[in-house]
């Protein structure tokens, strides 16, 4: 059986809101080591700024349809006329 906050990124999680390096919530502030921060997933990343990131290597303007399908919610295919 394993045990919720016995890992090791919850134990370095535990030592840095004692040493006062995340709040205590455990979120990041401006004392946040950047090793800490490199290891965290980026769950504040949105699926606006994944298709932001795409669009630049869409060509003839079929960035903008992609990024709109991605902020509605549901993929709607492209126009190929």
């Amino acid at each position: 059986m394993h045990r919720w906050g016995l890992g090791p990124m919850a134990q370095r999680k535990k030592q840095l809101i004692a040493e006062g390096k995340l709040d205590k919530h455990g979120r990041p502030n401006a004392e946040t080591p950047k090793e800490y921060l490199r290891a965290l997933p980026d769950v504040g990343a949105t699926p606006a700024a994944a298709a932001e990131g795409d669009a630049a290597a869409a060509p003839n303007g079929q960035a903008e349809a992609v990024s709109a399908s991605v902020l509605s919610g549901f993929y709607v295919r492209p126009s190929t006329c």
